[in-house]
């Protein structure tokens, strides 16, 4: 159970009334606006840590930029022969996917010096042709002299980057599209995240689920693991998109598009286990159209384990994972009602640099969200690590309970005080929004219950999915999760 500040989602999360108090974490420092169709996908704050900021800009090419917001330098498309889908940098080179997503765009890899940031130099361009279902590339991660590209409808491809003015193609494996379910649409089917440790591969496969493939063999990579949440297709095949990953040892963040965050247990490849799932709009019942949360990209501060996620229509929300079992939003940048929308991430200290995409004409049953403006911007988190609790807030916590949880109409909140206080409670859904307010009244020292008939303030009853508890008095603070089913 988390502490006040872990659950402040009540406060920060998707508040689409209140944006100034939604941002209080986060500070908008600048934007720059593109002014053009093409949109900036993935970007990548200066891992030498130099003031600047690299920016995978689709048919629009590469762009840098200062870590103030000021364009130096674009690499044109004609430079590097399609779209710049992604970046990634090792070093003094950048890695970037080219070729664009769901087109008949062939996938390759371009590297790029930057050794002087404000005069790249491209020094290979790699294509791969032919492909049956091209659809780009979608990532790639670079481990020692080998470079592990995505290729969005195909798998993987092994690419020797010894010398980075002449890649040379290895091995490349295509991935099987009849899991979780056969005969599938094969236009979902995507590589599109990845990572990469000791030759190991855990690469987001879209509608396919998590794919874990050994690259030990460079010439011979074989598929060693798999997961899909079962939620997904048993016992109906509903849409998925495992769109991001991130590891911390032996656990993987994921980004599943609506579907929220899942938590997976990874140090047996061939028995990946859930170990949590925030899942905001209740997947897979939940609608993916319009839906608040669509979970893209991600980062990871392990100084303060903390996970930031680009959610498509609500921009951008922190997750405190430093339990994976109970992970819960901390805070969040960006508002529901505005026509904003993001895809990319990265981090740099408390610099945050998001990336927004552009949907020139928005159909409400065919695109995500309504997203009218592209371009980036950078945000300063104003509070790193702020959701750290105290030992002494924890035990509060676990003092207050529901009974029964899940629940499916009636439920009871149950706390135990040490001495009496006044007090309100209110319920809150997951948007942020309070929808049932039980007035300030005095509890008696040791156990009190409260009964909730699962009503709102209106007397209607609540949908199915995830609430939360708020319990406030003049100093004291407990809070809780939970589920109501049907």
């Amino acid at each position: 159970m988390k502490i006040f500040t872990r659950i402040f989602v009540l406060l920060f999360l998707l508040l689409a009334n209140n944006k100034s108090n939604s941002q209080s974490l986060y500070q908008l420092q600048w934007e720059y606006d593109y002014t053009t169709l093409s949109s900036p996908w993935s970007l990548e704050a200066d891992v030498l840590n130099r003031p600047y900021v690299y920016v995978a800009s689709g048919e629009a090419g590469l762009r840098i930029f200062t870590t103030a917001g000021v364009p130096v330098y674009t690499i044109d498309t004609n430079m590097i022969e399609m779209s710049a889908m992604n970046v990634s940098q090792y070093g003094n080179f950048l890695y970037v996917p080219i070729g664009r997503h769901l087109t008949n765009d062939l996938p390759g890899l371009a590297i790029i010096d930057v050794t002087n940031p404000a005069s790249p130099v491209v020094l290979d361009v790699w294509v791969h042709n032919p492909v049956s279902n091209p659809n780009g590339a979608g990532i790639v991660k670079v481990e020692g002299n080998y470079a592990y590209l995505g290729i969005m409808g195909l798998g993987l491809a092994i690419l020797d980057i010894s010398n980075p003015s002449n890649i040379t193609f290895v091995s490349e494996l295509a991935l099987n599209i009849n899991y979780p379910v056969v005969g599938p649409n094969p236009d979902l089917y995507n590589l599109r995240g990845m990572e990469v440790k000791n030759s190991i591969v855990y690469g987001c496969f879209d509608a396919g689920g998590l794919r874990i493939i050994n690259c030990v063999n460079k010439l011979s990579p074989i598929e060693t693991g798999r997961y899909a949440n079962p939620i997904t297709y048993v016992p109906i095949n509903r849409p998925r998109a495992y769109n991001n990953i991130v590891l911390n040892d032996t656990v993987a963040y994921l980004a599943v598009d609506y579907c929220g965050i899942e938590v997976l247990k990874i140090n047996d490849t061939s028995n990946i286990t859930l170990l949590d799932h925030f899942n905001p709009v209740n997947c897979p019942t939940g609608s993916w159209y319009n839906a608040p949360v669509h979970a893209n990209e991600l980062r990871y501060n392990a100084d303060c384990k903390e996970l930031f996620v680009t959610t498509g229509k609500s921009e951008m929300i922190s997750m405190d994972v430093s339990n994976p079992t109970n992970i819960d939003s901390t805070g969040m940048y960006g508002s529901i009602t505005d026509t904003t929308a993001t895809w990319g991430i990265a981090m740099r200290n408390d610099s945050i640099y998001l990336s927004y995409v552009l949907i020139p004409i928005y159909i409400s049953f065919i695109h995500p969200f309504d997203a009218k403006w592209n371009g980036i911007k950078m945000v300063k988190w104003m509070n790193p690590c702020a959701g750290m609790g105290t030992e002494e807030n924890e035990k509060e916590l676990l003092s207050l309970s529901i009974r029964p949880n899940p629940f499916n109409s009636i439920t009871q909140i149950h706390f135990s005080l040490d001495e009496p206080i006044y007090a309100n409670i209110r319920i809150v859904d997951i948007m942020g929004r309070t929808i049932k307010y039980f007035e300030t009244q005095k509890y008696s020292t040791g156990e009190n219950k409260v009964d909730w008939d699962g009503q709102d303030n209106s007397g209607n009853e609540i949908a199915n999915g995830m609430y939360f508890v708020r319990m406030e008095s003049a100093d004291k603070v407990f809070s809780a999760k939970m589920l109501k089913t049907q």
